[in-house]
């Protein structure tokens, strides 16, 4: 039993051949100084690099990096990722990730309780501190519309980074890490709401360590050891927190951060670490593949990818035992016995771990693609379909209007626009109130889909406005088709509880000519419909 475990030790931890002394490597930091980066500072401290023969120099932030390009150009060798570091990836940047730290992003909302603003419901008409066109925030984006709140409603002002703004009601809300705001807002006796994503389904990784694919294949061996080395150092200071702030006190304060601040902050990234998982670093590829998906839907990938090409799988170990046979089986005074019946049991270990991970993984794929496609057919209609009336919305009617105008260019076929204002909907809304005007707008939302054609397509246009595409449609088809809707509108009785309204409609025709695009054609189907209420309302006028 002895010389079983003297073999293992060899083959496992007693390496000469394969350590490779004083290769120095830059490691580029991805925000200034704090607990964020607690493992690297520890695995360089505590000498764990080091005893990866690695001689690490860790690169402070400064603002105006392009970090992704400078390791996809081989001017860093690693690097710490934002959430957003697969959108990197579809732009082209030959780069890959090694682990995910933080297995649910800090990223959050946060409101006082004195603010009576308790859910996301509540955020219609506040004042937003975020940056919300900002693709790094696309969870916060997807968490509110998930909620049936539009971002139109919403008053977005600029972020100040400054927590003292919430306190001083300069916002309503405000956008913020789950590591640091809170901390300042318990030390201040304030009371607070957080509304993180994760909790509607949009938890997100961050803090990737990544490096290019060209360090990792032509330095495959070099990238193991500085990811196992940066894993243990992270490991260190997640199990001695107290320890790791009092290096960084030491060494990496840059931004004169307090002891108790640090302390609060990696106990939370620890939290964020081990969200939902028991392995540091984990990346689950069904959970990367909805987070590209996510942002795929909401039109910020460029180029599509497979995010298996965005994730390095670490397959080394057998490789490792492999190649340690080889060696080892020369040294003709090992028992041979005690080392083949060794290798062997870790060889049948390792199959029987790795069958067994694969048998999860592909259940758990099989069990989440239903859940998948479900979760993008919803993610499709947020960003296609108008939230109220559930027809297209101005940004999707916009984009299939350009592609039918220039396919008619090519066949020479006719394409004609139909924009449609209801008459006196203010007045609506004034005597009636806001609720029956949305009922209203639902209606005749739903007459217009009962009286479309198939190849044509109908979208809120914004307000009280729709607009209809008709391709293929000469002008009088188009005019005989748009004063038929007009009437059906005006005739049909819409009733809501004891109420019964009728509703007319202004219209504007117009088709489009060979030197149009869609903004010049919809230009003069809006000074048809202005015509047509400046004349009397409830008419059509075909504006050429």
């Amino acid at each position: 039993m002895n010389h079983f475990f003297f073999t293992l030790f060899l083959i496992l931890i007693l390496n000469p051949f394969l350590l490779k002394a004083n290769d120095n490597v830059t490691l580029q930091l991805s925000w200034f100084n704090q607990f964020q980066f607690a493992g690297y500072y520890i695995a360089k401290e505590k000498g764990f690099y080091k005893d990866e023969g690695l001689d690490v120099n860790i690169k402070p932030f400064e603002f105006g990096l392009d970090i992704p390009q400078g390791v996809s150009d081989g001017k860093y060798d690693f690097a710490v990722g934002r959430e957003t570091l697969i959108l990197e990836k579809t732009n082209n940047k030959n780069i890959v990730t090694l682990y995910a730290l933080f297995q649910n992003s800090p990223l959050i909302l946060i409101s006082t309780k004195e603010s009576n603003i308790n859910s996301i419901k509540d955020f219609n008409g506040k004042r937003i501190m975020t940056t919300i066109d900002d693709a790094s925030e696309v969870s916060l984006k997807s968490m509110i519309i998930s909620q049936k709140v539009q971002l139109k409603n919403l008053k977005f002002i600029n972020h100040t980074h400054n927590i003292n703004d919430l306190i001083d009601k300069k916002t309503d809300v405000i956008s913020a890490y789950t590591s640091k705001a809170p901390y300042f807002l318990q030390k201040k006796g304030v009371d607070y709401n957080t509304f993180s994503p994760s909790n509607y389904g949009f938890d997100m990784y961050s803090d990737f360590l990544y490096t290019s694919k060209t360090k990792l294949e032509k330095q495959k061996e070099l990238v193991e050891r500085f990811r196992n080395a940066s894993l243990k150092g992270w490991e260190y200071a997640y199990a001695n927190i107290e320890e790791a702030v009092d290096l960084i006190l030491e060494k990496y304060n840059t931004q004169n951060l307090t002891r108790e601040e640090l302390i609060f902050e990696g106990k939370e990234l620890r939290k964020l670490s081990f969200y939902n998982t028991e392995i540091l670093g984990n990346i689950d590829l069904s959970k990367l593949q909805r987070i590209y998906d996510l942002y795929n839907v909401m039109g910020l990938v460029k180029n599509n990818i497979n995010v298996k090409d965005f994730v390095y799988i670490n397959n080394s170990l057998l490789n490792h035992l492999k190649n340690e046979f080889k060696r080892l089986s020369e040294y003709k005074e090992l028992p041979y016995l005690y080392f083949f019946i060794g290798l062997f049991t870790l060889l049948i270990i390792v199959i029987i771990y790795k069958n067994i991970v694969l048998y999860k993984v592909t259940h758990k794929l099989k069990n989440n693609e239903e859940k998948l496609l479900q979760m993008n057919k919803e993610l499709k209609d947020l960003s296609e379909k108008d939230f109220l009336t559930k027809i297209y919305n101005r940004r999707y009617f916009e984009t299939i209007a350009k592609e039918s105008i220039s396919l008619a260019k090519r066949e020479g076929k006719n394409v004609s626009i139909l924009l449609i204002d209801l008459d006196n909907f203010k007045k609506i809304n004034d005597t009636y109130g806001h609720q029956v005007g949305d009922y209203v707008l639902c209606a005749v939302a739903d007459l217009m889909m009962e009286h479309k054609r198939k190849s044509d397509v109908i979208c809120r246009y914004g307000g009280e406005e729709f607009a209809i595409l008709l391709p293929n449609t000469s002008l009088s088809g188009a005019k005989k088709y748009s004063e038929n809707l007009r009437e059906v509108i005006a005739n049909e009785k819409l009733k809501i509880d004891n109420l019964s309204i009728r509703v007319t409609a202004s219209m504007g025709l117009t088709i489009c000519k060979p030197s149009d695009d869609i903004y010049s054609a919809l230009d003069r189907a809006d000074e048809g419909m202005y015509i047509a209420k400046k004349n009397g309302k409830n008419q059509l006028n075909i504006f050429n």
